[in-house]
């Protein structure tokens, strides 16, 4: 074959953050963010005219919510630290077809993160109640241990269902 199973590698991300001042140019911040990517993927397979498919859907989400010193040492310039802690789930969908049978896999699991973050911010007012804003950040949380139920059936009947720890590996 020459197709290939693809990354989960782009998504997309919603957040918003409150500042409640504290001092001059300090001030306490709370935000929340909620990060999504998936992907699908399709890999057929043709040997002495058979033909088989394997199809891979990975999917995982994030929810860090965060409190964090916001400094601006000048009005449109800030300045970001603090702690997040994150509520990660991933889902997967994996299933291998041949013209006769097919087997399938399916499970999702949870885990719980205490992470850092960090980041910094420009600020352009538009209007009163409108500003263009430009903010980099970054984030480290290991995100392990995930845990929840994963499923296993196929065209004969046969269905299996665990749960505990998730574990990844290549086959």
């Amino acid at each position: 074959t020459e197709d290939k199973v693809g990354s989960v590698r782009f998504g997309y991300t919603a957040g918003g953050e409150i500042l409640f001042p504290l001092a001059d140019k300090i001030s306490l911040g709370l935000g929340a963010d909620f990060l999504r990517s998936g992907r699908r993927s399709l890999v057929s397979f043709q040997k002495a005219g058979a033909s088989y498919s394997f199809t891979a859907e990975p999917s995982v989400w994030d929810l860090p919510l965060r409190a964090f010193l916001d400094y601006s040492p000048i009005s449109f310039a800030h300045l970001k630290i603090g702690l997040e802690y994150h509520f990660a789930h991933s889902s997967y969908f994996y299933r291998w077809e041949t013209s006769q049978d097919w087997q399938e896999w399916t499970g999702e699991a949870n885990a719980r993160a205490l992470g850092i973050y960090g980041g910094a911010c420009l600020e352009w007012p538009m209007s009163p109640a409108l500003s263009l804003i430009l903010d980099i950040s970054g984030r480290y949380a290991p995100l392990t241990g995930f845990s929840g139920t994963g499923t296993y059936l196929d065209s004969e009947g046969t269905s299996a269902e665990e749960e505990g720890k998730l574990y990844y590996y290549e086959t």
